[in-house]
């Protein structure tokens, strides 16, 4: 089996698909969207524990073969998941309206 060109992890766990913590967002039907995004793109999903930025919350990780993983925050709404799909089914550098949620992973001691 050859494994896609490009990985999506999604964090769901204490605050990045919480209701509690986001009561705004349709965790369920995000996490269909990417699993979406993936199917048209050749992508995969894995849903994560805690990733451990909840400062950041909802958080995805986009790893592209051959390149280093893009961390992206605050993937909350609609605008950002199009954005993503974007830039996945075109690759290139990051554009500028993912910039604005870009991360920084989180440092291990």
């Amino acid at each position: 089996m050859i494994s896609p060109a490009v990985r999506l992890t999604v964090c769901r766990d204490c605050c990045c698909g919480n209701a509690t913590k986001h009561p705004d967002v349709d965790h369920d039907a995000q996490l269909l969207r990417l699993r979406e995004i993936a199917d048209a793109t050749g992508a995969a999903v894995t849903v994560s524990d805690c990733l451990d930025v909840c400062e950041h919350a909802n958080v995805v990780v986009v790893h592209r073969r051959g390149g280093r993983p893009e961390w992206f925050g605050f993937v909350k709404g609609d605008g950002v998941l199009d954005d993503l799909h974007e830039w996945i089914k075109g690759g290139g550098p990051v554009p500028d309206t993912l910039e604005l949620h870009r991360i920084s992973p989180p440092v291990r001691s």
